[in-house]
């Protein structure tokens, strides 16, 4: 663009050989970086969509069962928990992350109360990371939320919020968040609250299909509600 540019006004418009060139050069840099324009914007304006929870429940789906990360399960008298790492480029963790400014990571705590007769109370803030490294607390949050794009509107203010998990639930889903950059193949276990009382539930960093295993040997999580589709019945 600029070479043509400096072609244009050294000719002063008398040398053909020059100035079909030069101006062909500029035209077409100029629809170059017009298309830039338009498709950062587009781009933008996509991102800028409020997030809702059906989508994330959808693209949870395929984010825990098609990429690797971290996942621990333990049984409960009524159901089971499960713990489980998004990756960062996964569909479900980009939807959240878009969604704040606060760099961080995503963890995911199904649980399932189906067979119980008494609720659980989980807070999701309570969670502890045990690594070769020592404990490792999740973020506050009401840190990372309180800048968040979407504002009060958006799902993640509940989804991040102290659960009641009603006795016959078949699957409740929430969210923490943790520190950016956090070597999840030297975590061991997580610990975390229920009804006031800490449970250690022990795991490791699986690959994709290991993950898939893992997630259909714990039938009594079923997290994806009747209204949208699964592609399998035992996925985050």
């Amino acid at each position: 663009m600029f070479a043509g540019v400096t072609a244009l006004v050294g000719t002063g418009g008398s040398r053909r050989s020059i100035l079909a060139p030069a101006l062909i050069g500029v035209v077409f840099n100029s629809l170059i970086i017009l298309t830039g324009i338009w498709t950062i914007s587009a781009a933008r304006s996509a991102s800028a969509r409020p997030v809702t929870q059906a989508q994330l429940y959808q693209e949870g789906i395929s984010s825990a069962e098609d990429f690797p990360g971290w996942i621990g399960a333990a049984k409960l008298p009524g159901g089971a928990i499960v713990v489980g790492s998004l990756d960062d480029q996964s569909p479900a963790a980009r939807r959240v992350l878009d969604e704040l400014t606060t760099p961080c990571s995503v963890v995911t705590v199904t649980i399932s109360n189906s067979n119980s007769a008494s609720p659980l109370a989980l807070d999701p803030a309570s969670l502890r990371l045990l690594s070769t490294q020592g404990t490792i607390d999740v973020l506050s949050p009401d840190d990372v939320l309180a800048n968040i794009r979407q504002g009060e509107s958006s799902p993640l203010h509940k989804l991040a919020a102290p659960q009641i998990v009603p006795a016959g639930e078949r699957a409740c889903v929430t969210i923490c968040f943790i520190p950016r950059g956090i070597d999840l193949h030297q975590v061991a276990a997580v610990t975390i609250r229920l009804n006031g009382q800490k449970m250690t539930i022990p795991g490791r960093f699986l690959s994709a299909p290991e993950k898939q295993k893992k997630l259909q040997s714990v039938s009594a999580i079923q997290p994806a509600p009747p209204s949208v589709p699964s592609r399998a019945t035992n996925s985050f």
